[in-house]
């Protein structure tokens, strides 16, 4: 833009009434009742997280053992002990594992 003088007029990049940011000085960091009432947020967050992830294990069954694997163990017994050529050489209990 120019004026009646043809002088270029240069819009001010930083309008004077627009809000700058503040110094370090006059940041608000949260203290007392925020801060509490902030970290309560979070603990009631992460309880009701870790809640419903124990619910849902119990409930899915993740950490006891499958009836079907059981099931799959018990018809080993019944594998022959003659298949063809092949014989069983040695039988004996496996470990828990």
């Amino acid at each position: 833009m120019q004026n009646e003088t043809n002088e270029e007029i240069v819009a001010d990049p930083i309008p004077s009434n627009e809000q700058k940011a503040p110094v370090s000085s006059e940041i608000n960091l949260a203290k007392g009742a925020d801060l509490k009432r902030w970290f309560f947020g979070i603990a009631s967050a992460l309880s009701l997280l870790l809640l419903g992830g124990v619910a849902h294990g119990v409930l899915s069954n993740r950490w006891g053992v499958a009836e079907d694997i059981q099931a799959m163990g018990k018809q080993l017994s019944s594998i022959p002990m003659e298949i063809g050529p092949w014989k069983c050489e040695a039988e004996g209990k496996l470990d828990d594992q």
